[in-house]
């Protein structure tokens, strides 16, 4: 008697839904995501060209970085400077690791002018509350539409821009 009452407690327990497993908060703004990213990104949750210039003690966006506003394309946005082109190109917005929070997975290209520099990934970035920045996860969905350089330079090119630069150095 007692084990078929256990029984049936088991299992009217294992059929009621859980809230959390379908309960997903977000601290994101969905709507303006592409300002919010500029805002509230830690760029030193990320390897990138900006870690040198890092900000001790302070927050670290592209914001405080003093970069101009971004340009808002159909998928994303970017950022450009006589030097330097940021783009980041959103790729979706939910809970990507299930774990309750929504999360913004983006190809972010970051890409010297004037220099030999050239770096594409993708990031999954999630906000754990209000008070906190967008950050970096280590996380990292698999996506094949940000693995490769799409215009790499020539050897010509390449080759062309040393000898540009040899002569401005002498």
């Amino acid at each position: 008697m007692f084990l078929r009452i256990g029984f049936c407690i088991l299992l009217l327990a294992t059929s009621i839904p859980s809230a959390n497993a379908e309960e997903v908060k977000s601290f994101i703004d969905e709507d303006n995501i592409e300002l919010f990213i500029y805002e509230n990104f830690d760029l030193m949750t990320i390897r990138s060209s900006f870690g040198p210039r890092r900000i001790s003690g302070q927050s670290n966006s592209l914001r405080d970085y003093g970069l101009p506003k971004p340009e808002i394309t159909k998928s994303g946005f970017y950022i450009a400077t006589d030097d330097w082109q940021y783009s980041f190109h959103i790729i979706g917005i939910k809970d990507y690791n299930d774990d309750g929070l929504i999360d913004v997975f983006v190809c972010f290209i970051d890409d010297a002018l004037k220099a030999y520099y050239y770096s594409q990934n993708t990031i999954l970035m999630t906000r754990y509350s209000k008070d906190m920045p967008l950050i970096a996860l280590d996380y990292q969905p698999h996506y094949d539409g940000c693995n490769e350089k799409q215009n790499p330079p020539s050897l010509k090119e390449v080759e062309e821009a040393l000898e540009e630069w040899r002569q401005r150095t002498k």
